[in-house]
């Protein structure tokens, strides 16, 4: 005899005892076994398609990419959006979504006091401390906003 552990074979039941044991036919456990294979075909494919849109179209969203998908896959394309969506976002096909820079914002309905600096009569402080002024200004520069 061989020292160490001998090698279990797995084992195999019938298809059609398994199938009765849960309450479901043979046809259907093959239905749902050549669907599955289907499906992973089709999401591979999807991925793929959408990754050649992504290099070409690298801006596009992923609205976008589901539509072109759709249409090219339109007999074949089963599956739904936000499943489609989930797909994309599992294998990095996702923008990232970049943040609106916060400015100042003019247009708004609050109590918008005057100038007391440059209108008449001009003020002049009489002590240290007696005038403070804060601005901030946005300046747009190719790595970004830059503020003075």
């Amino acid at each position: 005899m061989s020292q160490g552990k001998e090698r279990q074979e797995p084992v195999s039941h019938p298809v059609s005892l398994l199938c009765g044991y849960l309450g479901i036919s043979r046809q259907g456990y093959y239905r749902h076994v050549d669907r599955s294979l289907e499906l992973d075909v089709l999401r591979s494919s999807i991925v793929f398609y959408a990754q050649e849109l992504r290099s070409s179209l690298p801006k596009a969203g992923i609205r976008i990419l589901y539509e072109l998908c759709r249409r090219k896959y339109a007999d074949k394309f089963t599956i739904g959006r936000d499943q489609c969506y989930e797909l994309f976002r599992s294998n990095g096909l996702c923008l990232r979504r970049r943040k609106r820079p916060r400015t100042t914002n003019s247009n708004h309905h609050y109590h918008i006091y005057e100038d007391l600096l440059n209108t008449t009569p001009k003020l002049h402080p009489a002590r240290f401390g007696e005038l403070c002024v804060t601005d901030i200004t946005y300046v747009a520069t190719s790595s970004g906003w830059a503020y003075l």
